[in-house]
């Protein structure tokens, strides 16, 4: 939905507005540093002190201590990287729910959340802006709200596209859509922005017709695959949400409110949880042969 692409931009801004920027693509960390808790908290720390170009002898030095690792970085903040700030601070963190694949990732954003939380009681966390980047809804990354970092501060969400801004899209791609099949592409995929880009460039790159592609939308084979089973792998993980959204699809409602509720802010559903239904046409066929 071009979230990197915003992103990017928002740095490139920062830095004509001169704070200094600790950029990280979690995509492109080595799985070696996410194993624990402790080699992905030692990584994040040396990878602030270099871009910041600040001595990595400190991280080494204050990490042989007895401390914690969520410890050892946050005092590694408070003690060395705020206070010789000269300008303050972005840590801008792109593709953040790769860190689901860990066993640590509620600890992680519940630090974030700390460090937050610490600028009531110490004006040098001021200095220390934090910019997310995720494709997943945080109310999918971490169940305590209290710890979580995604409900404090501002939110940018994406809303979908309407039918003028597909037509619009689907010019930009040379027109691989017929003015009929238009509205055909807004039933499967009610403007989902990324799913939408996906079956447009899907159409021309691969020379697919409308046809061959809704054949296999919600098949192994589907271009939207990769998207699919990752909301397949975080629901069968959760029972409570997987129970909800079978609700949904059975009875077109959600008994429980507060489950409804993190199935909307993950993109799933849409409606009330008295009436609702799947996000889109996709969605609702490629679980229910999954779930049921």
């Amino acid at each position: 939905m071009g979230k990197s692409s915003l992103l990017v931009r928002g740095v490139h801004h920062a830095r004509e507005n001169r704070r200094k920027i600790v950029y990280l693509d979690f995509q492109l960390i080595d799985p070696e540093h996410m194993q624990t808790l402790d080699t992905f908290l030692r990584y994040f720390a040396e990878m602030m002190v270099r871009r910041l170009c600040l001595n990595p002898a400190r991280v080494e030095k204050l990490w042989r201590g007895s401390l914690g690792a969520k410890d050892k970085l946050t005092y590694l903040l408070e003690d060395y990287i705020l206070p010789g700030a000269e300008a303050p601070i972005v840590l801008a963190m792109d593709e953040v729910e790769r860190l689901l694949q860990t066993s640590f990732h509620t600890e992680f954003f519940g630090m974030l959340r700390a460090w937050h939380n610490s600028r009531a009681i110490n004006d040098l966390w001021d200095l220390l802006n934090m910019v997310m980047v995720i494709s997943t809804e945080p109310y999918l990354l971490i169940d305590d709200i209290h710890q979580s970092p995604f409900n404090v501060g501002l939110m940018l969400p994406l809303d979908d596209f309407d039918e003028a801004q597909v037509r619009d899209l689907n010019h930009r791609h040379g027109a691989p859509l017929t003015d009929d099949e238009i509205p055909r592409l807004m039933t499967l995929l009610n403007g989902h922005p990324y799913l939408t880009r996906k079956a447009l460039y899907t159409l021309v790159v691969k020379r697919m017709t409308w046809a061959e592609l809704t054949e296999i939308a919600a098949t192994e084979d589907s271009p939207f695959s990769g998207h699919l089973h990752r909301y397949l792998w975080l629901l069968r993980d959760k029972l409570e949400l997987t129970n909800a959204m079978k609700s949904i699809i059975r009875d077109g409602a959600c008994s429980d409110v507060a489950l409804f509720y993190r199935l909307y802010r993950a993109g799933l559903v849409k409606g009330s949880d008295r009436t609702c239904a799947c996000r889109c046409q996709l969605y609702e066929t490629y679980l229910q042969e999954r779930l049921f």
